[in-house]
């Protein structure tokens, strides 16, 4: 696209961090603000791009949206939007002819509210050969995969990092992200046949396959990005993380050259680590050969978080060195750093070629 639209992106959260620090890969669009709902704590926050270009989270849409072309309604992060809420600003952008970008659950208001949806770019819409239609077929791409064993907003980051990075270097690098709107990234978003709950497991594993093998084949890249949505494995009778299923899944579509785990801070990390580990060889083939620790605790005092998802506590970067002295010296990092993006990029090449 030559045209570059000015978007908004709302609700701001913590998800959608590593969008705005690598917009650089935006396909047609520049981030010119980030809104959060009044009350959600980070308004104020600057988020710097790697080109250097500052964004400040502010909280008044209505202000905000005057200066944009579009919405990018974007997934919740850990709170949830109110669903009034939503509509407010759904209707909002409508009533003022600002375009949108829905990369949200709820596809049902794109079909309520007339959208004008800007159409995404890098969609495919070609079939595998009738003949391989009930078989895996082998992909000779180098795979990263991206995963987390508990609920962190930085998975995404961590994708779309590794992206930018491995393309800067002169890479051509196809993703399958673990959440939506992966095409103005120039990658593919999360496929909507996986969420479909009248295919059996094998037929998403057998479609998921197809689909990393016909990206494959046409964008030829030298290495596939894959992020797996949700957490690897139950972290309790709890917080169940829906068993793994994806990870199971996707692991079973795709084999995996290099791993990257994304975790939280916890008593005893080290030694947990390593367990998971071996856990994820076994039982998924997963080979972790780099950990991001995320800048999060467990909120273990939380009674009613800890009966769904588990529930976390923000803390910050000196916490984790005070408490991690490992940290940035081999295997586990604080990928939030660009400089330490860099770092593992390297040995993701020297790994892989």
């Amino acid at each position: 696209m030559d045209i570059k639209y000015k978007t908004l992106i709302y609700p701001y959260n913590r998800t959608v961090k590593g969008l705005i620090k690598y917009q650089e890969l935006l396909d047609g669009l520049e981030v010119e603000a980030v809104v959060i709902p009044k009350g959600w704590g980070e308004k104020g926050e600057v988020i710097k791009s790697i080109s250097g270009k500052s964004i400040v989270v502010k909280d008044d849409f209505e202000e905000e949206i005057l200066r944009c072309d579009v919405v990018w309604f974007v997934e919740d992060g850990i709170c949830s939007l109110p669903e009034k809420l939503l509509k407010d600003k759904i209707e909002k952008t409508a009533e003022m002819g600002k375009k949108f970008i829905f990369s949200r659950h709820e596809s049902i208001f794109m079909e309520k509210y007339n959208m004008d949806l800007l159409p995404a770019p890098n969609c495919r819409e070609k079939q595998i050969e009738i003949k391989y239609t009930n078989r895996l077929i082998p992909n000779d791409v180098p795979v990263i995969v991206v995963a987390s064993d508990f609920k962190t907003p930085d998975k995404a980051e961590i994708e779309i990092a590794l992206r930018y990075e491995l393309q800067k270097k002169g890479y051509n690098v196809s993703s399958i992200f673990s959440f939506s709107g992966g095409e103005y990234m120039g990658g593919h978003s999360f496929p909507d046949f996986m969420n479909d709950q009248k295919k059996s497991e094998s037929d998403k594993i057998i479609l998921y396959n197809h689909n990393v093998r016909l990206i494959a084949a046409d964008e030829k890249p030298d290495v596939f990005i894959v992020g797996i949505p949700g957490e690897v494995l139950p972290y309790s009778n709890t917080i169940h993380n829906e068993f793994g299923i994806r990870t199971f899944e996707i692991t079973n579509a795709i084999s995996s050259d290099f791993t990257v785990l994304c975790t939280i801070y916890r008593e005893g990390l080290l030694e947990e680590l390593d367990t998971e580990r071996q856990m994820l060889f076994e039982k998924y083939g997963l080979n972790v050969e780099c950990i991001h620790l995320s800048p999060y605790i467990w909120d273990v005092q939380d009674d009613v978080g800890n009966q769904t998802e588990g529930a976390v506590l923000e803390t910050d970067k000196k916490f984790l060195y005070d408490h991690v002295s490992e940290l940035d010296k081999k295997d586990i990092w604080n990928l939030s750093e660009y400089k330490n993006i860099q770092i593992v990029t390297n040995k993701i090449i020297e790994l892989l070629s």
